[in-house]
């Protein structure tokens, strides 16, 4: 049976720098970079193994909410990451990789993983990076 994979790659700035503040320019701190690493991954994966991989990079979907001005306390950040990954419902995803290469991407780890269990019950989580590996 194929396998359903989603990588997530969180923003890459922290989540008190998303958060609307009229001094602050937000859309000029979120970087609209290619996630080599999990695009690496995702390819590698697709290229020898039967299964159906998806790329989320939430740091794409931010700046665009950003620019708009489209974040603010009604539209909150985690509602929103929740909407994102909830587009991917149909999926039946098996597993989920979350990227977290940067410290700022300390403070999703939680709030990711929960959205994830939550509308993928049976799914395996996985973080990696530079993050994860130093909490032990």
């Amino acid at each position: 049976m194929r396998k359903n994979l989603l990588f997530i790659v969180p923003p890459c700035v922290a989540i008190s720098e998303l958060m609307p503040d009229e001094n602050r320019m937000f859309s000029t701190k979120i970087r609209k970079e290619i996630p080599l690493g999990v695009l690496s991954l995702a390819t590698y994966i697709k290229a020898y193994n039967d299964a159906n991989v998806y790329v989320l990079d939430l740091n794409l979907q931010f700046y665009e909410l950003v620019s708009a001005k489209l974040l603010n306390e009604d539209n909150s950040l985690e509602k929103n990451i929740y909407s994102f990954i909830e587009t991917y419902k149909d999926m039946d995803i098996d597993f989920c990789g979350i990227s977290a290469i940067f410290n700022p991407t300390y403070g999703y780890l939680e709030i990711i993983s929960r959205i994830v269990r939550e509308l993928f019950p049976k799914a395996v989580i996985v973080a990696g990076g530079g993050v994860p590996s130093n909490l032990m």
